[in-house]
């Protein structure tokens, strides 16, 4: 069968890929796409919890599915975890850093997906620009949005983490492929600050940065450019999946995140609510700082983000638009081979 008879299911296909990629800074591992998210948490978590004995009040649940959702998912990593605690601990920040990008939702189903980056009511979750968001005012109020959600995130966190110990752990939803929605006992302090850390590390492939990497220039814009009705000079840059990328040429801006997410760390090891909010205000004024007035007319302050920024920008899927062009090509030939049909 030629490839024109499968044009619709192939247009799908790659939109999925593209939705799962989306709105996940340096991704989350999809099958599709590699594991940034987890790869720089979990590194950065190692460093972090190395020689520290915070965890061992603890308790493990006697459901056994986190265990077996780590050794899955921590197999082939050179990870160092002094206690089964602290590997608990571990796993439940990793569960809550992808939750931002699935709620609870297939990664390689499109309804689902555009469901979860397609909502114009939690652009704030990845650093992004709401539809309202516009013109060099639309970057402040994207900021702000974007602090008050580690803010919330951290402060529930906190709720957990005061209690005895016997009332932190509580059931959430992680979806996994091949067995679809499944019910994980974790550490409730660990999975709602894990939520945070996606939200801060997304405020380093979201925004266009100055030169020291600490300031921000520029919010970019995800749910607008995929519409119908984008412009840049109203909305912002649209959202580049060259900026989410994993490799040398982000390399900067991923080191920087995870420095950021070591600071956002300590706020487990805070004695207070109020405590934990300071470490949330400190990392957000160190990174999350706007410079403003740079804007489409003066190339955003000549931010040296800005080029890598403007490539394979997110467009409307209808079509395949979107389609980042330097993974298109392997995957249709790919699609090609198990549909059968040929590229002539």
């Amino acid at each position: 069968m030629k490839a024109t008879g499968h044009a619709s299911v192939i247009c799908a296909l790659l939109a999925a890929m593209v939705m799962s990629r989306a709105a996940s800074a340096y991704y989350i591992d999809t099958g599709i796409s590699e594991g940034c998210h987890e790869e720089m948490t979990l590194r950065v978590l190692s460093d972090f919890l190395a020689g520290t004995d915070a965890f061992a009040d603890v308790e493990l649940p006697a459901d056994h599915r986190w265990q077996q959702y780590a050794d899955a998912v921590f197999a082939g990593l050179s990870l160092n975890f002094d206690t089964v605690e602290e590997e608990y601990v571990a796993v439940s920040i990793l569960i809550g850093t992808r939750w931002p990008d699935e709620h609870g939702r297939s990664v390689t189903s499109l309804s689902a997906l555009y469901a979860t980056h397609g909502d114009p009511s939690d652009q704030h979750e990845h650093c992004l620009r709401a539809v309202e968001e516009d013109g060099s005012s639309g970057d402040a109020t994207a900021l702000s949005r974007a602090r008050a959600f580690l803010d919330d995130e951290v402060a529930t966190a906190m709720s957990y983490q005061l209690l005895p110990s016997s009332q932190r752990n509580r059931a959430f939803t992680e979806y996994v492929e091949y067995y679809g929605p499944v019910s994980i006992v974790l550490y409730a302090p660990g999975y709602y600050l894990g939520m945070a850390i996606h939200g801060l590390q997304d405020c380093f492939s979201h925004t266009l940065r100055a030169e020291d990497l600490f300031s921000i220039v520029h919010v970019l814009n995800f749910v607008d450019a995929v519409s119908d009705d984008y412009s840049e000079a109203r909305d912002g840059l649209a959202h580049s999946y060259a900026m989410d990328a994993c490799n040398a040429r982000t390399e900067p801006l991923r080191e920087a995140a995870a420095e950021a997410t070591f600071e956002l760390l300590g706020a487990l090891l805070s004695p207070s609510t109020q405590d934990a909010r300071d470490v949330v205000s400190a990392v957000a004024d160190r990174w999350m700082a706007l410079t403003p007035g740079c804007t489409m007319d003066n190339d955003y302050c000549d931010s040296p983000w800005l080029e890598l920024a403007q490539e394979a920008p997110a467009e409307p899927i209808m079509g395949c638009a979107a389609v980042p062009p330097r993974r298109s090509a392997s995957l249709f030939s790919l699609l090609l081979a198990f549909s059968g049909g040929s590229a002539d």
